[in-house]
């Protein structure tokens, strides 16, 4: 087993510039933070708009929705972007730089495109359910039918889920191959945020196991990496 303090970098690669290897041990640990924020925002479960409208409309109208939905879903998307950079750039001299370089590109585009569906449910599922409540019913069913009815954002959600689970297996092969950590910490960190974006779509307890798993995985490969040094 390598050293925790040891990072193989791929023979003849150059050694990354200092103030970029400084940022990437920084920046790494926004990585375990974005795993947070998973389970955070999936903490409460909301109810189908299909069978308890009045109950979705309840939901989506307070104060803790919104915040999820900017605080988590939306903040926790940047930061989640930023911690897989870092992670991406640390693995860059090393021998699965390739690996890494996809993973990080695939992953930060899934945070692109999540986001904006997270957008629209922060700023209009509250209009919608305000309006319910005033006795708007039916127009407010037919708009809220009409956004998450339309084939665009099935499309734009199932890219960014597809996208985020590649760049995480990428990212958590590169780095058990890489020899960031423990191998454990990539592996499961590649398996994790799958089973959270599939698995918790299926049983909700799903999320939080596996975003606890995410958490977890990624602190300690954010631990080894502000440990590491370069070995040629």
């Amino acid at each position: 087993m390598k050293d925790a303090a040891e990072f193989e970098v791929a023979q003849g690669s150059p050694a990354l510039p200092g103030a970029l290897s400084t940022w990437a041990r920084r920046f790494i640990w926004l990585l375990p933070v974005w795993g947070l924020l998973l389970v955070l925002s999936t903490l409460t479960e909301q109810p189908d708009f299909n069978t308890d409208f009045e109950g979705y409309a309840r939901y989506i109208t307070t104060t803790p929705f919104l915040l999820s939905h900017l605080l988590a879903s939306i903040g926790g998307a940047a930061l989640g972007c930023i911690g897989a950079v870092a992670l991406g750039v640390h693995l860059a001299a090393s021998r699965a730089a390739r690996m890494a370089l996809w993973g990080m590109a695939a992953f930060a585009a899934s945070q692109v495109l999540t986001s904006s569906a997270f957008g629209v449910a922060a700023f209009f599922r509250p209009a919608v359910g305000r309006a319910y409540l005033e006795g708007q019913q039916a127009v407010t069913r037919a708009i809220n039918s009409e956004v998450y009815g339309a084939a665009e954002i099935f499309a734009v959600v199932g890219a960014g889920i597809l996208l985020m689970m590649a760049g995480a297996v990428l990212l958590g092969w590169a780095a058990a191959r890489a020899g960031v950590g423990p191998a454990w910490a990539g592996v499961v960190f590649a398996v994790a945020v799958p089973v959270f974006a599939i698995g918790g779509q299926i049983f909700n307890i799903l999320h939080t196991v596996a975003g606890l798993a995410v958490v977890i995985s990624s602190a300690v490969l954010a631990r080894a990496v502000t440990a590491s040094r370069a070995v040629v």
